[in-house]
């Protein structure tokens, strides 16, 4: 699909990327609206995908997030390992292996979940023991990727399983876990080095502030001077996705995450959603978006570019909401389309069980968006914003 930008980009419904901001579109819009040395911001970071692209391509990565999971998870991922650090996680990894053969010996420890019924898998105890070696390593970066490990770990053998999760699945999913992180992250590493070998080291290239992204354009600073792409996907209005809970035995949830990481959880699944599913939620949720986006309006230079990706419960009233509140926000759109259907967009892959049994829905479908910051709107806010007049 060739837009009116000049930019050449594939219909998103051919990419087959993990769920979350599909990489390869990640990588085609930093290349088309940034040039190396410059950052790109992504204030809803989630599971870090725009932070990997950019600092691969030799762009700084600025990122924020409400909750302290996708803050960690972005912070580990992006995060490029040095070779000591590297070789420390590998010395970790086969001791965890170590632990697991003998994980008969491991004691139970109590799973509370949403039935506040303490389920005592062996499973559960095996994880805590595997992330109290992860935090005694003293490198940072291989303590955060291996307690990342650890985190897949859990998910795989946790989240939406119906059965008690058995320790042997654990010993199964190390090997597979561990071999596919290390070559991504070695490799990963490696292009990071290569490409700021002439430069700041590639760790320095990255910034996550654990934040309100209301606020986000108060903690910016001189970051925001080279901001010139804003690349991200926000929460869906009154889609129902846990971003803070796993389901195990059915649908029950638990915050084992958390624990995992020994993270604090303090909100409910509307605080990071920025409503809840009610149809009254789309007014606060759109003037969260407005608010956001005008804060950032304030700080960003004109020239930003801001590339979305959304899902909406109710397209064909959610999305004209939207780009309303874009536009009183102070953002153009440049590939305006009235409807939904000549429309960028994908089917969303990798999607719950349960949400399978209800067949298509409208939450199934993502849209790109991209705006640009509006001139006469930047001077209007920036006057309002100094006292001036």
């Amino acid at each position: 699909m060739q837009s009116q930008l000049g930019l050449s980009i594939m219909p998103m419904n051919s990419l087959t990327a993990c769920t979350g901001l599909p990489p390869l579109l990640v990588r085609t819009l930093i290349h088309a609206f940034t040039k190396p040395g410059e950052s790109v911001l992504d204030p809803f970071c989630g599971g870090g995908t725009t932070a990997i692209e950019s600092i691969a391509h030799g762009r700084y990565s600025i990122n924020s997030d409400l909750n302290s999971l996708a803050c960690f998870v972005t912070q580990a991922r992006a995060w490029p390992l040095g070779r000591n650090s590297f070789r420390a996680y590998l010395r970790w990894l086969r001791d965890a292996k170590t632990v697991l053969s003998f994980s008969s010996s491991v004691e139970a420890v109590p799973l509370v979940v949403s039935d506040l019924y303490r389920y005592a898998p062996s499973t559960h105890g095996i994880l805590l023991v595997l992330r109290d070696s992860a935090r005694q390593l003293k490198d940072a970066g291989a303590r955060r990727f291996a307690l990342l490990t650890v985190l897949r770990l859990g998910k795989l053998a946790f989240d939406c399983r119906k059965n008690p999760p058995n320790p042997r699945l654990l010993a199964n999913s190390l090997d597979a876990i561990g071999a596919t992180y290390s070559e991504r992250m070695e490799s990963y590493s490696r292009i990071c080095r290569n490409r700021w070998s002439q430069h700041t080291r590639g760790r320095a290239r990255l910034k996550v502030f654990c934040t309100d992204s209301l606020g986000l354009h108060h903690r910016l600073g001189d970051l925001a001077d080279n901001v010139t792409l804003v690349l991200t996907s926000p929460p869906y209005p009154r889609v129902h996705m846990l971003y803070h809970r796993w389901q195990v035995y059915g649908r029950r949830e638990t915050s084992l995450p958390y624990s995992l990481l020994q993270l604090n959880d303090g909100m409910r699944a509307s605080g990071y959603t920025m409503g809840s599913r009610h149809k009254a939620a789309d007014g606060p949720y759109f003037r969260s978006i407005e608010a956001v986006y005008r804060g950032l309006g304030r700080v960003l230079s004109g020239n930003v570019i801001v590339a979305q990706i959304l899902a909406f419960a109710e397209p064909k009233v959610q999305l004209p909401l939207f780009c309303e509140a874009m536009e009183r926000a102070g953002f153009v759109e440049l590939l305006p389309r009235a409807g939904t259907r000549d429309r960028i967009s994908r089917a969303v892959p990798h999607r719950r069980w349960y949400a399978y049994l209800a067949g298509t829905t409208p939450s199934t479908q993502e849209f790109l968006f991209i705006h640009r910051l509006d001139s006469r709107s930047r001077s209007a806010t920036v006057n309002e914003w100094t006292g001036k007049h």
